[in-house]
């Protein structure tokens, strides 16, 4: 299962990021990626899903991404939440989203220039 309530040191879950890693998707409540795994936070993965033509009907946690030839994307959901803010969390399986390479690409392509800069434009 990836979500998992586990404590010490992870990422707020309202930033992107590439595994290994744990992100803060709610109080409590931690997800953990492998290094094949891109987390998009809730307002990225809205505006990519969008993108889509999804309609999410409930509170999106965030968007999980395979770096493969055909990417897989999952969405992470909050059913509900208890009295302490813990979400219900719902995985909706992996779905074959190949329109979202191109998004991929570009994240590569902005973390490697993050990285080196200029030099990331070299061959």
């Amino acid at each position: 299962m990836l979500a998992t309530l586990l404590s010490g040191c992870a990422l707020d879950g309202t930033s992107r990021a590439t595994g290994p890693a744990k992100i803060d998707l709610a109080p409590f409540t931690q997800l953990t990626i492998a290094r094949t795994l891109i987390y998009l936070p809730p307002a990225e993965g809205m505006r990519l899903m969008r993108e889509l033509g999804e309609r999410p009907g409930a509170e999106v946690l965030g968007v999980v991404l395979t770096d493969e030839a055909t990417p897989h994307m999952m969405i992470l959901f909050a059913r509900s939440r208890d009295a302490r803010g813990r979400p219900d969390v719902e995985l909706v399986g992996w779905d074959e989203a190949p329109a979202v390479r191109s998004f991929i690409e570009q994240l590569k392509l902005a973390e490697r220039a993050r990285q080196f800069g200029d030099r990331a434009r070299i061959p």
